[in-house]
């Protein structure tokens, strides 16, 4: 989905059960400590650690963003006050790639990074069955067409033009044309994990 201010939104790809899932284990742990540190007043101090970090992961959960400044072909993730970035332009690999816990990725490389970059195309988990949205996806090949090229991006566009129009057309995830493309989930806890995150890594 694009924005007014020129922004092409990339979500993560997430469930009600998925964030369900992962509040209510978070609850849960808390909970168990809280409990432990009653009964060994001696760790009492635990509490004060662990109910702290558990705020934190939720809240870096909640932080994350990513989006394509479309003037610029820039990609950008966000996590907390922190923003990394590659520009279309520079990118020296773009392939689609299954993290194996159940998501498909577009996968960003630049010359400079040791490592990839990643947005979430589709995820296919205990939790969720859900793509990107058709205007997503051809906004993603817009944009890789635009300011890429052939050589770099190979037949990702059009990948992922075969997905947006099979999702416009109602078509079910599970049974897409990107479907065969992905790793399933190893455990019903990690497939749940990587719902949340839509590909949990992605916007590190």
């Amino acid at each position: 989905m694009s924005s007014d201010d020129g922004r092409l939104v990339v979500p993560r790809l997430t469930s009600r059960s998925a964030i369900g899932w992962f509040v209510g284990t978070m609850v849960v742990a808390a909970a168990v400590v809280g409990y432990l540190t009653a009964t060994q007043p001696e760790n009492r101090w635990t509490l004060w650690v662990i109910v702290p970090l558990f705020l934190l992961l939720v809240l870096a959960v909640l932080s994350q963003a990513c989006w394509v400044d479309t003037g610029t072909g820039t990609v950008v993730w966000r996590r907390w006050w922190r923003r990394s970035t590659l520009t279309l332009s520079r990118a020296t690999g773009v392939e689609l790639v299954t993290d194996r816990g159940g998501a498909l990725l577009l996968s960003l490389r630049g010359p400079e990074q040791r490592s990839a970059r990643y947005l979430p195309v589709l995820a296919l988990t205990t939790y969720v069955e859900k793509s990107q949205p058709p205007q997503v996806l051809e906004g993603l090949a817009g944009q890789l067409e635009r300011w890429s090229t052939a050589q770099v991006y190979g037949r990702v566009p059009r990948e992922l033009r075969d997905q947006a129009r099979w999702v416009a057309s109602g078509g079910d995830p599970k049974d897409s044309p990107l479907a065969g493309r992905v790793g399933h989930g190893i455990s019903r806890a990690a497939g749940a994990g990587g719902a949340v995150g839509g590909g949990s890594g992605l916007l590190s």
